[in-house]
């Protein structure tokens, strides 16, 4: 329970407001024309619920003239004008009033609202009636921002209201943009990173080169070495054996010459 005033008066709440962050409650409610409203018939709009004691009072009157002004200036926003009045008593001072954009719906068939967000007045002389106060809704029914005013003859901080109205909006597109950011930087990491092409290595290939040049070099010159004593053998075999073949016939003619003497 909540303790409010009427006038320096003190009375009760049935309980107390939903708290920021959390989901809403559902709930059913009647329009001006004797038709069932819930609260997912609003969803994916900004919501403001002016919860009111009556549309008879002069700052009731007062709220949902000038909620009528602001709501036209707020994109994807509703304000929804809650109360116990009879949904006749509604029209009729919309009719009044020429309040269009502001939605008046009442607990006429349904008194679970009031129990639900904790606003029944429930002693004093306004028991009954739902107590002054305003609850702000994002798109998806999450509590932005409540206020029970303390003094039921006073106004509600119209700025405040409008502001977490603004300030959810302002808010999306960042969300977005660092929900996006969070998805790029998972999916990055998930992908596997590319393999680096092998360094080359320059130098061990030319110094490989090189010893495989040197190494055909000495191969070459051993051949050649090898090829030149050979040949030289060959050449010293020759004359050695012409030597034998000259001494040999230089023989014979001795002989012969000896053999003519005689």
């Amino acid at each position: 329970m909540a303790t409010i005033t009427l006038k320096g008066n003190k009375c009760r709440t049935s309980g107390t407001l939903p708290k920021v962050g959390t989901k809403a409650p559902a709930f059913k409610l009647t329009n001006n024309k004797l038709q069932e409203v819930t609260l997912k018939d609003y969803s994916g709009k900004m919501k403001i619920l002016n919860i009111v004691p009556s549309l008879d009072t002069g700052i009731c009157d007062m709220s949902a003239r000038r909620f009528e002004k602001e709501v036209a200036k707020l994109a994807k926003t509703v304000v929804l004008n809650i109360s116990r009045d009879t949904p006749f008593a509604a029209g009729r001072f919309c009719d009044k009033r020429k309040i269009k954009k502001v939605v008046t719906l009442s607990e006429f068939t349904n008194r679970d609202f009031g129990a639900k967000y904790g606003v029944a007045i429930v002693n004093g002389p306004m028991n009954g009636a739902l107590a002054r106060a305003i609850v702000v809704l994002d798109e998806n029914d999450k509590v932005l921002y409540t206020e029970l005013v303390p003094e039921i003859a006073q106004e509600p901080d119209y700025a405040a209201a409008i502001a977490a109205v603004k300030g959810a909006g302002k808010a999306a597109p960042a969300k977005k943009k660092k929900a996006a950011a969070k998805t790029k930087k998972a999916a990055a990491k998930k992908k596997p990173a590319a393999k680096k092409p092998a360094a080359k290595k320059p130098a061990a290939k030319k110094t490989a080169a090189k010893k495989s040049t040197a190494k055909t070099k000495t191969v070459a010159k051993k051949a050649a070495a090898k090829k030149k004593t050979t040949a030289g053998k060959k050449a010293t075999a020759k004359k050695t054996v012409s030597a034998k073949s000259s001494t040999g016939k230089k023989s014979a003619a001795k002989k012969k010459t000896a053999r003519r003497k005689k």
